[in-house]
Parts: structure tokens; C-alpha cells; sequence
């Protein structure tokens, strides 16, 4: 609790949905957490390619690109954008 508010972030968000990431490994560098992309991996072999950069709060695909972190998060949970607006505002 902060200020009488929860405050969730990405990884907090991934284990409470039991979404698989890596924090550590091949593609993985420090302060990145690594998963599979929900844009591209259905047609992709590699996994854990998508990023998220905790210090700047974006996510990257190192096979298609950047992505807006709303999107993403709607995209991975399979719930509206202003759903993953909501959860995506309280990132620290």
C-alpha cells in the first residue's frame, strides 16, 4: 500500500495472472523481464521474446518490434484497453 492505493507492476501482474516469464538466461538482460509476445508468438519459435524494461515501463519484441505497454498488457489478459488502462496507471 502506498498512499492508500495499491501499487502493481509488471511482474505483480504476470504472477497474478500465471503468465511465464524470465527474469535471467539467453534472452534475457538485467532489468528486462522476458516473455512470450502476444502479438507474434503464435507463428514465432522463439520464446520469451518480448521485453519489459522495468526502469523505462515499455515492451519491446526482439522479432517485431515495440508495442504500446496498454495494448500489450489488454492483448496478454484478453481484456479491454481501458481494463489494462486501469492496471497499466498503477505501475510504479
Amino acid at each position: 500500500m502506498c498512499n492508500g492505493r495499491f501499487e502493481m507492476n509488471f511482474l505483480d501482474l504476470l504472477q497474478e495472472h500465471n503468465i511465464d516469464y524470465r527474469t535471467a538466461g539467453k534472452t534475457c538482460r538485467p532489468g528486462w523481464i522476458q516473455i512470450d509476445c502476444p502479438w507474434c508468438s503464435s507463428h514465432n519459435p522463439h520464446k520469451y521474446y518480448m521485453g519489459y524494461n522495468i526502469e523505462s515501463v515499455y515492451v519491446n519484441c526482439w522479432y517485431c518490434g515495440s508495442h504500446n505497454l496498454t495494448k500489450t498488457v489488454a492483448e496478454l489478459l484478453e481484456i479491454s484497453y481501458r481494463e489494462a488502462l486501469k492496471l497499466t496507471g498503477q505501475f510504479e
